[in-house]
């Protein structure tokens, strides 16, 4: 990604220092708050202490913005790790450090498995 990026010596260490400078007010931020809510033996003892604390700050809204918050976190993380795994293939398919036989992939207008989708789904439409 590295690639893409006007200025990556200055802009590369400035977003990761500021994402982890973020992520550390955040979590700090949502420890403090859930350890005032509910307080250190509740705290230890509870298995969801983030979806208590939501319940107990602001009822059944708190509990479902907490499970809401925590389902988004998942799915943008795991739209992150597809995106930047396909970058780091594409810069690696660019400077020729993939294996050979990944080369065939590129030998017909579509992948190997595209065509073979294509044809099953051909094959297999109904005809009246």
């Amino acid at each position: 990604m590295a690639g893409e990026v006007k200025d990556p010596r200055r802009t590369i260490p400035r977003a990761v220092i500021g994402g982890i400078g973020i992520a550390a007010v955040v979590f700090l931020i949502v420890g403090a708050v859930t350890l005032g809510v509910l307080g250190p033996v509740s705290l230890g003892t509870d298995n969801v202490p983030l979806y208590r604390a939501g319940l107990l700050a602001a009822g059944v809204f708190g509990g479902a913005v907490v499970l809401l918050t925590a389902w988004t976190a998942s799915v943008t993380e795991l739209i992150g790790d597809l995106l930047a795994a396909s970058r780091v293939a594409y810069a690696m398919g660019e400077a020729r450090e993939l294996p050979s036989w990944l080369i065939c992939a590129v030998c017909w207008p579509l992948p190997v498995s595209s065509r073979w989708y294509g044809t099953q789904s051909r094959t297999s439409q109904r005809r009246d």
